[in-house]
């Protein structure tokens, strides 16, 4: 893992619990991914929990950059959202 990653990492280790929306079956997120390209033709991709108590405004995001680093990511969240929605907290 290289710094970028592990700083992305620490990043949804923190974001994720607090926007979780713990429900019956599990838990949901809300996200946004933004997929950027400037002039010189450079490209990344950001990805942003929304806070659905605070009319969606951004908790956090992540910048994302490399190819494949996408799929990758989603794959971190994947891993953490299973886990979360094993620990949650059911609403009534």
């Amino acid at each position: 893992m290289d710094e970028q990653q592990y700083k992305v990492v620490r990043q949804l280790d923190e974001v994720m619990p607090r926007a979780l929306r713990s429900q019956k079956a599990g838990v949901s997120f809300d996200v946004r991914v933004y997929f950027r390209e400037n002039d010189d033709g450079y490209r990344w991709a950001e990805v942003a929990f929304l806070d659905r108590d605070a009319d969606h405004a951004i908790i956090d995001h992540m910048p994302l950059v490399g190819d494949g680093v996408v799929s990758w990511f989603f794959g971190q969240i994947e891993q953490r959202g299973f886990r979360l929605a094993a620990q949650r907290e059911r609403p009534d």
